[in-house]
């Protein structure tokens, strides 16, 4: 964290691009206007490993911020960060607020237009703990130069210089190649002398080029352009299904896929089937069937076990023919 950006400051907006940080106000995107009076927070944002400023409208600023600027200030009002830049009426408004630690007008926002100036440069960072040059990974990070209010794109050259925050670890700002300040380039130039620019011979030739040519001259040279983006493909959307819906076939031959629906099944109705225990159900023309009846006769007659009850019912037959004839 830089030592001369102060954690909490007071100022009349110098735009109304910012939204307010106040849960309220960010459900429905409400921007500070342009000349308002806001108070901003300075504070490490994660994802990018950089600080950042957050703003509140005045009439939004909890008490614990007021008690914050009064540790800065030493609870002198005229000692709080931005106040000699306010309004005679803001500058009133903040006093009271100190005395109440906490904002006593909330109707308060002093929009003065004619008070903004454009936004200063903080100084260049003269306690920086480390620099390296590199391109640009992602295009997220915004250049830190005042002259410059862009992003710093993917594949772009950029320098990197780190300053500690708690004594024990760095964080990176950034500058694009193109916008930094003398002062930068000075520094660059100890740093490589003394071998401590870092990433500089991980580099392609033109970057490395333009980096010493740089120095040699005691001036920036514009890098090379970073590539155009590459478009990502589309990937084919999948088409979802369920039992009853169209299935993939696949043709074995070309491979070719195609979208068929699954054949619908007949309802047939069951033949009806009666068992015979002698003698199975026959079909056909009737001589075959007049051929298969005189094989299955001759192969009961084969069958020892009804030759033995063929001659019973012989036997049987026989006896009673013998009664009916005594009885006559």
């Amino acid at each position: 964290m830089e030592e001369s950006m102060p954690v909490l400051r007071l100022e009349h907006s110098a735009n109304g691009l910012a939204g307010c940080q106040r849960a309220a106000c960010k459900r429905e995107g409400v921007k500070i206007l342009k000349g308002e009076l806001r108070v901003g927070k300075y504070q490490l944002f994660e994802q990018e490993n950089k600080y950042i400023t957050l703003w509140r409208h005045w009439k939004c600023t909890p008490p614990t911020q007021i008690k914050g600027l009064k540790t800065i200030a030493g609870d002198v009002p005229e000692n709080a960060p931005g106040f000699v830049q306010l309004s005679p009426e803001s500058q009133e408004q903040v006093r009271a607020t100190f005395e109440a630690e906490r904002v006593t007008d909330m109707g308060f926002t002093d929009v003065r237009p004619d008070l903004v100036t454009a936004s200063k440069s903080f100084g260049d960072i003269t306690e920086a703990t480390g620099y390296k040059v590199e391109l640009a990974s992602t295009g997220r990070a915004g250049c830190r130069s005042p002259i410059c209010s862009e992003k710093i794109l993917k594949g772009e050259l950029r320098l990197g210089i780190a300053t500690s925050w708690d004594g024990e670890h760095d964080t990176w700002s950034y500058k694009h190649w193109k916008c930094i300040s003398p002062y930068d380039l000075n520094s660059v130039k100890e740093n490589i002398e003394n071998d401590k620019l870092f990433g500089l011979f991980d580099l392609k030739d033109e970057y490395t080029a333009v980096i010493q040519e740089s120095i040699k001259q005691g001036k920036v040279l514009e890098p090379p352009a970073p590539p155009p983006p590459t478009p990502k493909a589309k990937k084919p959307r999948k088409r979802k299904f369920s039992g009853t819906d169209d299935f993939v076939a696949k043709d074995d031959e070309n491979d070719n896929i195609s979208l068929k629906s699954p054949p619908k099944k007949k309802r047939t109705r069951a033949k009806k089937v009666v068992d015979s225990p002698l003698k199975p159900e026959l079909s056909g023309p009737p001589e075959e069937e007049h051929i298969i009846a005189k094989a299955l006769v001759r192969e009961e007659e084969e069958d020892p076990a009804v030759k033995r009850i063929m001659a019973l019912a012989e036997g049987m037959r026989a006896e009673a023919a013998r009664v009916r004839n005594q009885d006559t």
